[in-house]
């Protein structure tokens, strides 16, 4: 019988803990301008361009959060003779929490037209830090670096400084 009572206290205090964890709002979405810096071989062609950006994601628990991500991209060429990159991209992936930064990682499909036409794959790394603006918004700073290929090697820098709202109980 003491048995049975120490494991029901157990378990009533494993509950309680675990409730104490939860995540108040999971649900999120970030917005952001961003500044496009060309690399490799795309810097040969290619100046500093601009974007936008707009993110969903999930916070499974303090540290884990999956993403998906819709960015479109124009990305000037350096001369009259060389075409303007506009782009497209749909990615998802996932951010690692440590704290209030974050290291992400994503992969999906970049739809380019004018200096490509094209759907090719594209990845990406990098990383952010978010800083508490009210209970439910933050203001999201992110680098990341994301490759794809043309025929060339192309690879950009993603700079971002967005607004996060976030949603739930």
């Amino acid at each position: 019988m003491k048995f049975q009572l120490l494991a029901l206290l157990l378990v009533v205090a494993g509950m309680t803990a675990h409730a104490q964890k939860r995540i108040d709002y999971p649900l999120f979405v970030s917005v952001s301008p961003d500044l496009i810096v060309p690399n490799s071989e795309f810097a040969e062609t290619h100046t500093t361009g601009f974007g936008v950006s707009a993110t969903i994601g999930y916070k499974l628990n303090r540290s884990l959060a999956p993403v998906i991500t819709y960015s479109y991209y124009s990305v000037p060429g350096k001369n009259a003779n060389i075409k303007d990159l506009k782009a497209s991209l749909i990615t998802a992936g996932g951010r690692l929490y440590l704290g209030n930064f974050y290291l992400l990682g994503n992969a999906g499909a970049i739809f380019t037209n004018g200096y490509d036409n094209a759907t090719r794959f594209v990845f990406g790394a990098g990383g952010g830090d978010e800083i508490r603006l009210t209970g439910r918004s933050k203001l999201d700073i992110t680098a990341a670096y994301e490759s794809f290929n043309t025929g060339r090697n192309n690879g950009i820098f993603a700079l971002r400084l967005g607004y996060t709202y976030f949603i739930g109980r």
